[in-house]
């Protein structure tokens, strides 16, 4: 069959492309995927795994230019920071829950803005335009890879417990013939080189909403709801 891609300008219209039947598939990240899951019923069908087992991880950092006046996670307070996207699970979620655990509110104690994408948000962190912010290791090793940045322009201040990747997923009322199949396909596919440009640690394996349970209980803790728009918040 013909495929189309979209890449909708949030996580937020992705829901919404779901929810309107315009996706039939949707690749979220992990936070992103529990807002799906709660609004359309998304169901999870496939995750990349290195092991065939657990989902590929990531981590969320906290980061400062290499000439910020920002040296420290308690320096940030009061700091212009940019996050990525009030739907994005490295991007907001796990920077906040770590920022709450220095005793800095994201809310009050620091300058927030969003960048759109990882991508801005690194550019904005290492070419000085903000002097701290959120990302993640995968999306700086892009920019690394790309020539964007260079190594000695960023600095990890904090770096987060492993977050797992989010999941592709389809709408609950897809005919199970064609759900099973894509899972089928999807999870046989076993291209190395086409893998690693999606920037998957392995081949696909079949996705369960149990996988998500840490991200569950990392927003519970910090009192995270969604907004009618879809973004995350406090």
């Amino acid at each position: 069959m013909p495929v189309e891609l979209s890449i909708t300008t949030s996580y937020a219209a992705l829901v919404e492309a779901q929810r309107s039947q315009f996706v039939t598939i949707g690749y979220y990240g992990a936070l992103a995927f529990l807002h799906a899951e709660q609004q359309v019923g998304a169901v999870p069908i496939a995750v990349d795994s290195a092991d065939g087992m657990n989902p590929t991880g990531y981590f969320a950092l906290l980061l400062a230019g290499k000439d910020s006046p920002v040296k420290s996670v308690q320096e940030i307070r009061g700091q212009d920071f940019t996050f990525v996207d009030p739907g994005s699970t490295s991007g907001y979620l796990f920077p906040s829950v770590m920022l709450i655990e220095e005793g800095i509110d994201p809310k009050a104690d620091i300058k927030a803005r969003f960048a759109g994408n990882h991508a801005n948000s690194i550019l904005a962190i290492a070419k000085g335009q903000v002097p701290c912010g959120a990302s993640n290791n995968l999306s700086m090793n892009s920019a690394l890879r790309n020539g964007t940045i260079t190594a000695d322009e960023l600095v990890i201040l904090k770096q987060s417990d492993q977050i797992p990747n989010g999941p592709y997923t389809v709408t609950p009322d897809l005919d199970p013939r064609a759900k099973a199949k894509l899972i089928e396909v999807m999870t046989t596919f076993a291209d190395a080189e086409a893998l690693k440009g999606m920037e998957h640690g392995g081949p696909l394996i079949p996705a369960q909403t149990e996988m998500y349970d840490f991200v569950r209980r990392s927003a519970k803790a910090v009192n995270l709801t969604f907004d009618e728009k879809g973004n995350a918040k406090f």
